[in-house]
């Protein structure tokens, strides 16, 4: 009876639970001031719940969060509407390419996730006429090797979304700048 708990114990302990997987901070950005009075983010994406996933930080919840906490009005006049027009996230399983007894040892690609982002911008005036629109897009693509953990696998998409994310910041700030410049408030 003592060997059958005893291996029973052990087995136990083989079923122990790995450590919660490393959590990433979701990219946030830098506040952009803007000489308009109200910016309004339009995302019909955040709610949609997306039964291909089991992401912890899903990629329409990242740019949701980004866009409210970057588009900041400081003006008098105008509204800046900000829609997310498509967030597609896709993962696409590979084929073993090392076959034979060489493949039992060696690490192949196990997957591939290609995740793209489309916003678009509207300027417009205190009577809702459409003065000024712009559209950005943003894309990656990332391979996962084989014999992950889910905790590793985890931490990796989720620094691929805020990579992401960090990507769009950047354009968006780019193109803001470029064709929207007196938009902006200088001197920041």
């Amino acid at each position: 009876m003592k060997k059958v708990s005893l291996l029973m114990m052990l087995m136990l302990a083989g079923c122990a639970s790995d450590m919660p997987p490393e959590t990433v901070e979701p990219f946030k950005g830098n506040a952009l001031p803007l000489t308009v009075a109200h910016v309004e983010v339009v995302n019909p994406f955040v709610g949609y719940d997306d039964q291909q996933t089991d992401l912890v930080n899903t990629l329409a919840q990242s740019v949701d969060t980004w866009a409210k906490n970057v588009f900041v009005a400081q003006g008098q006049k105008g509204n800046l509407y900000v829609t997310i027009d498509d967030v597609s996230f896709k993962t696409q399983s590979l084929e073993k390419a090392t076959r034979g007894v060489k493949g039992f040892f060696t690490k192949d690609q196990e997957s591939k996730m290609r995740a793209s982002v489309t916003l678009r911008v509207e300027f417009r005036e205190e009577g809702g006429e459409i003065v000024r629109t712009g559209v950005v897009n943003a894309a990656r693509e990332l391979s996962l090797p084989e014999g992950l953990t889910l905790n590793e696998r985890q931490t990796k998409v989720d620094t691929f979304i805020k990579s992401l994310v960090a990507d769009l910041d950047e354009r968006t700030r780019s193109a803001l700048t470029e064709n929207l410049g007196d938009i902006v408030v200088k001197g920041l």
